[in-house]
């Protein structure tokens, strides 16, 4: 029977906390001592998408991508736009037929950004402009951002199908699927991602796969499934160091994969591992049961845990100087220290955030869709 989507599975593992206002805040409390405040200021905001009054649940989770003084954003009013950073106004909107919830990204080679859309659609359009220099469809919703090689974009969707396409003209080039399986599976996916020559993407069968980026051929498949048989979704963005790919599955844990022939290099059989950014040559992940860890992805080696609770489901840890930030769907945007992970600071618009934060080029400035519509520009303080 087609598969379940259990966005609310992970979601039970944590108990919700009271409502707050929409302030800037440090937490009261995190092991037993007060924490320093002010790393975070609000500098202005913007309403994107006006919810109604009565809508009890709205989620925005489109992350925007910024370049020099503008910020290029899809919303679930079914626009993509751009935003002028410097007078906090939008420069040109176009509309779009789907909703969209997935990260924008740029080809800095052709002046584009390509947003992908809940219908399956992927727009190319001109960053001067808003206008459509071409747009493809494929099946099921693009919620993750395309991996972009210069002369191709590769385009995951939620029904476990990857496809390449020309980045020029949206030609597609070839396509590569794989059976889903039956029963439930958990809410998310793999984006792609290409490196050498081959392009490694996860999928709900617990399967990361490495193609040959040219043919789309099959250069080897690794099941990271162990002994499970529920609940075996790679549904982790795989990284990359050197030689060495690490993805997860949701059961069966983390894994270091040799990127030339997918052996097991190594493996922390930790449940639930969601999301995960390398970067420089520190691998930060999340899992609802043990938090936010730094790790080794050459060994695999945990250096630190920081246990964060009521956090809910996360974005990608990104780097902020000496920070690491995320958002979440209860917390807000969180702000943490890099060296150890402990929580220094949160934003809380009162609804929670599904979207990432787009940053600039210093990492000082921080743009975040809030699941109320709004647009939060913040500034991170170091």
């Amino acid at each position: 029977m087609p598969s379940v989507r259990l966005a609310c599975a992970l979601a039970l593992l944590f108990t919700l906390g009271s409502c707050r206002g929409g302030t800037v805040r440090r937490p009261v409390e995190v092991g037993n001592r007060e924490m320093p405040g002010g790393v975070v200021s609000l500098q202005w905001q913007l309403t994107i998408h006006k919810h109604g009054l009565f809508e009890p649940w709205p989620e925005e989770c489109a992350t925007g991508v910024v370049d020099k003084n503008f910020l290029y954003l899809g919303s679930r009013n079914r626009e993509i736009i751009a935003v002028n950073l410097r007078t906090a106004k939008i420069a040109w909107r176009t509309k779009v037929d789907p909703q969209i919830d997935s990260q924008a990204i740029l080809d800095p080679v052709r002046n584009h950004v390509l947003v992908g859309g809940d219908d399956g659609t992927l727009f190319v359009l001109d960053r001067a402009d808003g206008k459509i220099v071409w747009k493809w469809k494929g099946e099921g919703s693009v919620d993750r951002p395309p991996a972009f090689d210069g002369e191709r974009v590769y385009v995951a969707t939620s029904q476990d199908k990857l496809y390449a396409l020309d980045a020029a003209t949206g030609k597609p080039a070839w396509s590569y699927d794989r059976d889903r399986p039956e029963g439930f599976s958990v809410h998310g996916y793999s984006a792609p991602v290409v490196v050498g020559g081959q392009v490694y993407a996860g999928f709900s069968d617990g399967f990361i796969v490495g193609l040959d980026a040219r043919s789309g051929d099959i250069v080897w498949a690794r099941s990271l499934a162990s002994a499970s048989e529920q609940f075996v979704d790679v549904d982790t963005t795989p990284a990359h160091l050197d030689d060495v790919v690490v993805a997860a599955s949701h059961s069966g844990g983390l894994y270091g994969l040799d990127r030339v022939d997918g052996k097991v290099r190594w493996r922390q059989a930790i449940d639930g591992v969601g999301t995960q950014t390398l970067i420089r040559d520190t691998l930060y992940f999340v899992a609802p049961r043990g938090g936010l860890h730094a790790a080794d992805p050459k060994t695999g080696q945990i250096a630190w845990r920081y246990g964060l609770s009521q956090i809910g489901e996360v974005t990608a840890p990104q780097e902020a100087g000496p920070y690491i930030v995320f958002s979440s769907n209860k917390t807000g945007f969180n702000v943490v220290r890099k060296t150890d992970g402990e929580l220094l600071q949160t934003f809380q618009p009162g609804r929670g955030m599904c979207a990432g934060a787009a940053l600039d080029a210093t990492g000082r400035n921080a743009y975040l869709l809030s699941n109320g519509g709004t647009l939060y520009a913040l500034a991170l303080i170091w």
